[in-house]
């Protein structure tokens, strides 16, 4: 009896946490972000900063 109660309580906390992620992913501003990279331009490092800058 014990272990049902406890089984649902779990998802019942399970469900209303996933019902509250989109809400969470809303409440988040986008801000622009400078990468810094100390190399020239044309090396291979540039060219993933540049991509994962993308």
């Amino acid at each position: 009896m014990n272990t049902r109660r406890h089984l649902i309580k779990t998802l019942g906390g399970a469900a209303a946490l996933a019902a509250l992620h989109p809400l969470a992913a809303l409440a988040q501003t986008i801000e622009q972000v400078k990468i810094l990279y100390g190399f020239p331009a044309g090396s291979a490092g540039d060219s993933v900063a540049r991509r994962v800058g993308e």
